[in-house]
């Protein structure tokens, strides 16, 4: 019979935004086609997340439909014409579909157990950005832009069955600059909620809540200045872990809660008994995050120059006069 393949680097039980993704489509797709995920055991993987992200694939997630095939690439499997190589060679060759990310490293094990013919058949979703606009680029980012950007790049994504954008910046950089046809917009989307329980907070205080990785890319440093210049009636809820964990954990501010990270019912919680999600990302395009903040009718401000006094500005003085809005989003440049 036919089989969809999920091809993933880092390992499926990371449970990040990607790997969320992939599970929520893939049990919806292995209700009728055998659906297999296979992503990168954790003692390779974790090498290139320290080198580049420094932290580890830690394993946040196992409630995964047992459905689904999970199967991993060991270091045994590298070794060319063994019983593990040719097994992963074996599911990447018979897969009717395959769907990946344009990373690097996906593409590197695409053509190493598949050669370029694989390509017709695999579907290239494009991350979150495509390119990094933002000043003061580190040295892996600045090589991601050239890598991206590149005739390379152009050339393989041309040969891809077809590429999936996020968002319309994304989809007329596809059109325009790469002179590409085989191009879908497919946002970000989530399962909205058959109600919504408005958060019941208190009147004179602010509830800001922060969900994601706590890293550079995602602001987590720009969040602890705001925390840190915070008026009393400001209070934090921080999920979420990642390199800047630490600096976090050990907060003793009582305005603060540090929740480290939390599965899907548990997030709800936090979204629900908050005012607004603060999202400081220097590369977002739309996140999961925020959409959930939505669909449970908060507000959510995404920005990497917000201070106290802006929150205060946009949200407590709104709430004060009974003018606070549900739902609202706020990009603030």
């Amino acid at each position: 019979g036919s089989m969809i393949l999920f091809l993933n680097f880092a390992p499926i039980s990371y449970g990040g935004g990607v790997e969320r993704w992939i599970t929520s489509v893939g049990e919806a797709f292995s209700k009728s086609e055998e659906t297999i995920f296979l992503d990168v055991d954790r003692c390779i993987s974790d090498l290139y997340a320290e080198l580049v992200f420094k932290r580890k694939f830690l394993a946040r997630n196992t409630n995964i439909s047992k459905r689904i095939l999970q199967k991993s690439i060991f270091w045994r499997s590298l070794l060319p014409f063994t019983a593990d190589w040719k097994k992963t060679r074996d599911n990447i060759r018979t897969a009717r579909v395959i769907y990946t990310k344009l990373e690097v490293n996906e593409l590197l094990i695409l053509f190493y157990y598949g050669g370029f013919s694989v390509l017709k058949k695999t579907i290239i979703g494009l991350h979150s950005p495509f390119i990094y606009h933002q000043d003061n680029l580190s040295f892996f980012e600045s090589l991601h832009n050239i890598v991206y950007q590149s005739c390379v790049i152009k050339k393989i994504l041309s040969m891809a069955k077809q590429i999936h954008t996020l968002n319309e910046e994304q989809t007329m950089t596809m059109k325009s600059t790469f002179g590409l046809s085989n191009v879908t917009l497919i946002p970000n989307f989530i399962e909205t909620p058959s109600e919504y329980k408005p958060a019941i907070t208190v009147p004179d205080h602010l509830a800001i809540c922060f969900v994601g990785e706590l890293s550079l890319r995602k602001g987590a440093d720009i969040l602890l200045e705001i925390i840190f210049k915070s008026p009393k009636h400001f209070t934090y809820q921080i999920a979420g872990d990642g390199p800047l964990k630490p600096q976090f954990a050990a907060l003793k501010s009582p305005q603060v809660k540090y929740l480290g990270f939390l599965q899907k019912t548990d997030v709800e919680k936090v979204l629900e008994t908050s005012d607004v999600l603060l999202m400081p990302s220097r590369a977002e395009s739309f996140s999961l995050a925020t959409l959930e903040a939505l669909s449970h009718g908060m507000s959510v401000i995404c920005s990497t120059d917000i201070s106290p006094s802006i929150l205060e500005k946009y949200l407590v003085m709104c709430k004060k006069k009974t003018l606070y809005f549900k739902g609202c989003f706020f990009f603030l440049p």
